[in-house]
């Protein structure tokens, strides 16, 4: 077992840190499709349900 890792350390490792980028893009793409997108109040927008679940 240890000898398996030692020997793809490298791939291990590069895998990992492609993992953690992928994750990070979704959190913020998921926390950008969030956001209010029309640049104006929230008072009368239609979408109001969408962007601000109470």
């Amino acid at each position: 077992m240890f000898e398996y890792l030692a020997h793809n350390l490298a791939t291990i490792l590069v895998g990992a840190a492609v993992l953690g980028i992928l994750a990070l893009a979704t959190v913020k793409l998921i926390r950008d499709r969030r956001k209010s997108s029309c640049g104006c109040g929230c008072g009368g927008c239609p979408g109001r349900s969408v962007c601000h679940r109470d």
